[in-house]
């Protein structure tokens, strides 16, 4: 399943949030922070700060430094988990 993003490349934030299954109201929940916000993250139109960039990163299971690194899309054909398949 490779994700649309309108020709931008996925950012590690995004691709956490996709292997989990999670749409971005759930993940900005959990973060505890707006859904706006979250999504401006996820663009990298803003950028977390220190304390936040740390807990995405445990949630997400992605390296801080990669949060906000594009992704190839290939990663896509190689990462499963159970949770891209649930609901």
């Amino acid at each position: 399943m490779r994700p649309k993003n309108n020709g931008r490349p996925i950012t590690g934030i995004k691709f956490g949030r996709l292997r989990k299954g999670w749409n971005q109201k759930k993940c900005a929940k959990t973060l505890g922070i707006h859904q706006p916000t979250y999504s401006q993250m996820e663009r990298g139109e803003i950028l977390p700060g220190p304390q936040q960039r740390k807990r995405i990163s445990e949630i997400l299971n992605i390296p801080e430094d990669k949060l906000s690194e594009p992704v190839p899309y290939d990663i896509f054909d190689v990462v499963a988990e159970p949770a891209l398949s649930e609901k």
